[in-house]
């Protein structure tokens, strides 16, 4: 601000007075003179490094992916294993954030293998015609046991589906990822209500 005729008086804050020179309407007002500075100053020295840039050839996309140590052409710019693992990170830490992705494959089935228990209390020392009834609603209900986490699936499919349209992971590596947290939760949930 020397160089501008401007220099910050002793015992002021320099952050305080530079915002009080530019801001216009204000007392100290010198907006006008610095644009006046700029514009003798440095717009000619910024003008001529544009004027250099703009003929000067930079580097190419492939040439920036060859320059990073590990990158290749592609259509993706890391390989599957990496993409996996990332995404099964991000998995594993939206999963543990989340109470609901938890409790619902777990503690859900408990409830409700507390309730047919308590439904077909002695079923196993009756007929068999009077088990098949045990048999189909048991089926029935670890059938259905992976309904309550549709929504999860749907909302993480929205995301996957944007992701893999810009070619950040495959489908593939999301869907594994997905996979190998869901499906140990849901096996639990469904051991636990058997």
């Amino acid at each position: 601000m020397e160089s501008c005729g401007r220099p910050v008086p002793q015992q002021v804050n320099p952050t305080d007075y530079f915002l009080d020179l530019v801001t216009p309407g204000v007392r100290l007002d010198a907006s006008d003179h610095f644009v006046a500075c700029f514009k003798e100053k440095l717009q000619p020295q910024l003008c001529d490094r544009v004027n250099r840039a703009l003929y000067q050839q930079g580097a190419t996309v492939e040439e920036m992916l060859l320059a990073k140590p590990g990158a290749r052409l592609g259509r993706f710019a890391v390989p599957f294993h990496k993409q996996f693992m990332q995404l099964l990170r991000r998995k594993l830490a939206i999963t543990m954030r989340n109470p609901l992705a938890i409790a619902l494959p777990l503690l859900l089935p408990v409830a409700l293998g507390a309730v047919v228990g308590a439904m077909f209390t002695g079923i196993g020392s009756k007929d068999f015609q009077d088990q098949i009834s045990f048999i189909f609603i048991l089926v029935t209900v670890l059938g259905l046991g992976g309904m309550q986490l549709m929504p999860i699936f749907i909302d993480e499919r929205q995301f996957m589906k944007h992701e893999a349209s810009e070619s950040l992971y495959t489908e593939g590596a999301a869907v594994l990822a997905s996979f190998c947290v869901d499906v140990p939760l849901g096996f639990m949930g469904a051991a636990y209500q058997v």
